[in-house]
């Protein structure tokens, strides 16, 4: 049998749940159900279902080069990748490292961490910081990155050296930095966190900023679930006050089309490699692979073909108006930003009681609506795609509020 991830084996093979086709943003399931998407896939299909800057881009290397790797070996597509992220995001004398996943990425990221503060005459800073509530990946070093609770304990995957703090109180970082700031190697953080829509505190950046001055620790911005646009820009934490020293991109990266993932790096990591002449010791099979470079380079030429951030401004200020309206016609809560959102439910909507209500028996109801949105705990995560026409938009609002009728 097929172990869908994050089932029981009790809840697998639902006929519901099997997504067979998609016709513009509408999912087709093999009960015959028909659903809206308001999860971009997973927010992964930032730019639509079938894509053809992307499609295209992936039939013309599939009969060419299909495969490359990467070890000791490079490829043109890989190259230009490389220059053109780094021409995005403003750091042309920068560098980059391809992965196969998010969590596979952040697992690198750490790994590059360690490998710089030895390098920097630092080799005991060993300690990672992120936030509580974070969520960074399912292998065991991004499940200790991870705020969230992923069941750790179970899968040995807690270390005194990963360290949470709340993502909206600067004062634990103050006393923390205090304390063991000289043993920090990594800061990682989300622009908003992915699990629960949180946003990050601007008084906690500033006070890991300072640190960051004082302690010469790396911070990186784990982007893996809202760059690509998702908040309006290529990378949310291009807009902080100071910028992060690396990058990680994801999902978005491909429009779900590949698994692949990569970390941009900033001048100065990268000339402290350079000039050492120090090899990173890191590599996967997959990883900036012709396949997963022709994807990439498809969605960049993409972008390059619309003004997305137009398109992006035009559905985000309905999405805003609409998803407000909601909350208060049923006292939701509403947080999140741009097109990353979550919607609670309120105890007394649920039909019975909460204990017994699951996420997936939330997600199952809404789907029976005809709109695929993502449980999270109490309520529901809406993520529509960027390039969503307002006018589909507004036919799922329809069947959400329907939804939440039938609830109450």
């Amino acid at each position: 049998m097929l172990w869908e991830a994050l089932l029981p084996p009790s809840e697998m093979g639902n006929p519901a749940r099997m997504i067979t086709g998609v016709d513009g943003y509408e999912l087709t399931f093999a009960d015959g159900n028909q659903a809206i998407c308001l999860t971009s896939g997973l927010w992964n299909v930032n730019f639509g279902y079938g894509n053809r800057f992307v499609a295209d881009h992936i039939d013309q290397v599939c009969s060419k080069l299909h495969y490359a790797t990467l070890f000791r070996h490079s490829h043109p597509d890989a190259h230009e990748v490389a220059e053109r992220m780094l021409q995005k995001v403003g750091w042309p004398e920068g560098a980059v490292v391809f992965s196969t996943s998010g969590s596979a990425l952040n697992d690198s990221i750490v790994k590059l961490a360690l490998h710089r503060a030895a390098l920097t005459g630092n080799p005991r800073a060993r300690t990672v910081v992120s936030a509580a509530g974070s969520y960074h990946g399912m292998t065991i070093n991004s499940m200790q990155l991870s705020g969230d609770d992923l069941n750790q304990a179970l899968y040995g995957a807690r270390s005194p050296r990963y360290v949470h703090l709340p993502a909206d109180d600067p004062k634990p970082w103050q006393d923390f930095f205090q304390a063991r700031g000289s043993t920090v190697a990594l800061v990682m953080l989300e622009p908003l966190l992915g699990t629960g829509a949180y946003p990050l505190s601007a008084d906690v950046l500033d006070v890991i900023f300072q640190a960051r001055r004082e302690h010469d620790f790396l911070l990186a911005a784990d982007e893996v679930a809202v760059g690509f646009y998702r908040l309006g820009k290529l990378a949310a934490s291009l807009g902080w006050h100071e910028p992060p020293d690396v990058i990680g991109f994801s999902k978005g990266l491909t429009n779900g089309t590949e698994a692949s993932a990569l970390m941009v790096i900033s001048p100065s990591v990268t000339d402290e490699f350079v000039e050492a002449d120090s090899m990173f010791v890191h590599g996967e099979t997959q990883a900036g692979s012709p396949m997963a470079t022709a994807a990439i380079l498809g969605v960049l030429d993409f972008l390059n073909s619309v003004d997305i951030e137009a398109i992006y401004d035009r559905l985000n200020a309905t999405v805003e108006s609409d998803l407000r309206d909601l909350a208060n016609r049923y006292g939701c809560e509403l947080r999140g930003q741009g097109l990353f959102r979550f919607l609670g439910v309120p105890k007394n909507l649920l039909q019975e009681p909460s204990d017994d209500f699951s996420g997936l028996k939330l997600h199952d109801h809404f789907l029976s609506h005809g709109i695929s949105v993502q449980p999270s705990e109490g309520g529901i995560q809406v993520i529509p795609p960027i390039t969503l026409p307002v006018a589909t938009w507004k036919e799922a609002v329809r069947r959400l509020d329907d939804g939440l009728r039938d609830l109450a």
